[in-house]
């Protein structure tokens, strides 16, 4: 009878410690896997906001480099003095000549579409390719500059002739030095396909997802700026409705800075950095898709 007993209880208690057993090493496992988990996604947050603070870095060293043009353009006093002069003799060719080569030589930059001269009436005199032309948009700047007498350095935008994407620069001319009036103004138009847009998206390391882009806020929506990995013919086109909270760029105009896991345009669940782009509007986005960064733990999952 005792030993009938035994024999209907092990099997019985067997399987109650084998399950109870088996709920603690699945519990162990699952733990030790979200521990690694955060510890990789920290330093995927660290590397992704390490990306963002080099690349801020080289668009504010860009800027400012084609800000210390400007100003180099405004104390050139010779140059200033030759236009002056041209402005008041026109048959004088010698000098016209000097200042179409100075013009030419500023337009050889890789960041310059083209560079104008303007007289006070806003006419285009002068440029280094004879196809140019400055639409209502920079109009608009080139009358403000009267008023604040300060270089201007606008934002991205479309043109209304042709439809590129264009950046300028508007120099303002003083004769006499600095204090003087507004002779003129210089026009630089910058093409950010050259330099700008490869230097935003160029990627450290290989990575099948990984991408970097600037947005600003635009009305009820946020505005992408620079052209879309996973979307064709998006610069200055797409845009996001700011209802949809839980995508990086909607948050970036939110006013949100930091890490955030959310969706990114696609749909697609990502882990990313936003930081502000200073001396800009722009809000930049670092971000890589949360399955490519945890693709390394998934050998981890299976074993466990």
């Amino acid at each position: 009878m005792f030993s009938k007993r035994i024999e209907v209880n092990i099997p019985h208690k067997s399987i109650i410690t084998f399950c109870i057993l088996s709920l603690i090493i699945i519990f162990i496992g699952f733990y030790f896997y979200k521990t690694r988990e955060e510890k990789y996604k920290s330093e995927i947050y660290s590397h992704l906001s390490y990306i963002s603070k080099l690349k801020s870095d080289e668009i504010i060293s860009w800027r400012s480099e084609r800000l210390n043009d400007a100003v180099d353009i405004q104390k050139n006093q010779s140059l200033i003095n030759d236009i002056n002069e041209w402005f008041r003799n026109k048959d004088n060719l010698s000098v016209k000549s000097r200042i179409q080569n100075w013009i030419n030589y500023l337009s050889s930059n890789t960041n310059y579409a083209n560079v104008y001269l303007l007289n006070q009436h806003l006419d285009i005199v002068l440029s280094a390719k004879t196809d140019g032309y400055v639409d209502l948009r920079e109009r608009k700047y080139l009358r403000q500059i009267f008023r604040s007498r300060k270089i201007e350095f606008t934002d991205l935008h479309r043109s209304s002739v042709n439809d590129r994407i264009n950046m300028d620069l508007i120099i303002p001319l003083f004769y006499p030095k600095e204090k003087g009036n507004i002779i003129g103004q210089v026009l630089v138009t910058i093409d950010p396909e050259k330099v700008l847009f490869p230097l935003i998206k160029t990627w450290p390391s290989e990575s099948r997802s990984a991408e970097t882009l600037i947005v600003t806020p635009e009305d009820d929506s946020v505005l992408y700026l620079n052209e879309l990995r996973g979307k064709k013919s998006t610069a200055l086109r797409f845009k996001l409705p700011l209802t949809r909270v839980n995508v990086p760029a909607i948050q970036a105009a939110l006013g949100y800075r930091g890490i955030f896991d959310g969706e990114d345009y696609r749909g697609v669940s990502v882990l990313s950095d936003i930081s502000s782009v200073p001396g800009t509007k722009w809000v930049m986005i670092t971000k890589v898709d949360r399955n490519e960064i945890l693709a390394p733990l998934q050998t981890t999952i299976l074993l466990i």
